[in-house]
């Protein structure tokens, strides 16, 4: 927090801050974080920030967000596309 006052742009502090309250399980805070990121196209954590969003909408049972950014994530051949598919077929059921 103390850099993220100091520095309010800082692309490294906004997505480890935002991925220390997902380690948390604390996925509210996580999703209000990660938003900004995740739509950041400027922003080199970009990919990264719309994956864990995903899973942070998924794990508070948010599954319309999930499965869009899991869709989008796919259909841009993010890095994350592999793990994306998978967290897919997981919640809708095996498909």
């Amino acid at each position: 927090d103390r850099i993220l006052k100091n520095h309010p742009s800082d692309h490294n502090a906004q997505f480890y801050r935002a991925m220390c309250y997902h380690h948390l399980l604390d996925y509210n805070r996580s999703i209000n974080l990660l938003t900004p990121v995740a739509n950041d196209p400027n922003n080199p954590f970009m990919e990264d920030a719309m994956f864990y969003l995903a899973q942070s909408y998924a794990n508070t049972g948010n599954r319309t967000p999930a499965i869009n950014l899991y869709n989008n994530i796919i259909q841009n051949n993010n890095n994350f596309r592999k793990q994306a598919k998978e967290e897919l077929r997981r919640i809708e059921g095996g498909k």
